[in-house]
């Protein structure tokens, strides 16, 4: 949570997750909250370099490929 102001106050925010080697539901949790809070300031978020290991959380969670191409670019 510490980290939302932080987000939005930026106008665009590129997240590296390459280092990640596990995700669960708290993991997407958070990645859903940042994407919202930019969103509703009108302001955008990129997930860059997105490990094997998050993408599959992702796509577990059911985060379609439409959001995944939309916003976690250079999978």
């Amino acid at each position: 949570r510490q980290i939302f102001p932080v987000l939005t106050s930026a106008e665009r925010v590129s997240i590296d997750l390459s280092a990640v080697t596990e995700c669960d539901g708290a993991g997407i949790q958070m990645v859903c909250q940042m994407w919202r809070a930019m969103q509703v300031r009108g302001k955008s978020i990129r997930m860059t370099a997105v490990s094997t290991k998050a993408l599959a959380a992702m796509q577990l969670a059911g985060m379609d490929a439409q959001f995944l191409s939309a916003h976690l670019n250079e999978v």
